[in-house]
Formats: structure tokens, C-alpha cells, sequence
């Protein structure tokens, strides 16, 4: 099903910080919650296809969005490296 209307990332990161985000607790952190924009409706687990397969049971026309609770974003890609001082590392 298509996005009824708008920027749909808008819309779901909208949904994300006025509805769920405040719900979210500390265990939370680093669970991913997928979201249909259309209806609103969410769920939330530690990896992003078992959300999301629960959530298109309950709504199989969704039109999904996802965010990391705590994270800038969902995934990576490649690596990252960080610096302090004579130590470094890469994550």
C-alpha cells in the first residue's frame, strides 16, 4: 500500500518522538520499533523482521518506518572509528 499523503520518513519520525518515544524505557534502548505511517499502529523487538512481520499481521497493507530506540538511525554500514588519545579502536 502506498503512503496516503506527504513525506512519509517525516510522518513516521513524527509518530516516533509524539507517540512511542515517550513510552520507551531505559531495557528499550537498541530495540527497533517499525512503524505503519498510515494507521500509526507499531511494533517494537530486538530485530527489525520480527517487528515487522507481527506488525503486517495485524496490518498487512502497511506502509512502514522504522527507528533504533536511543540510535540516530537503524543500521550501519561499514565501520567506525574511534579515537582517544593514544588508544583507538574500531567498532
Amino acid at each position: 500500500m502506498a503512503f496516503k499523503g506527504g513525506d512519509a520518513s517525516a510522518k513516521g519520525r513524527a509518530i516516533y518522538k509524539e507517540k512511542i518515544l515517550p513510552l520507551m524505557e531505559e531495557n528499550d534502548i537498541g530495540k527497533v520499533v517499525v512503524i505503519d505511517v498510515n494507521s500509526g499502529e507499531y511494533e517494537i523487538d530486538d530485530d527489525d523482521a520480527s517487528a515487522l512481520f507481527r506488525l503486517l499481521d495485524r496490518q498487512p497493507d502497511a506502509f512502514t518506518w522504522s527507528e533504533r530506540v536511543g540510535y540516530p538511525a537503524v543500521h550501519r554500514l561499514g565501520f567506525g572509528f574511534t579515537y582517544s588519545g593514544t588508544n583507538s579502536k574500531v567498532d
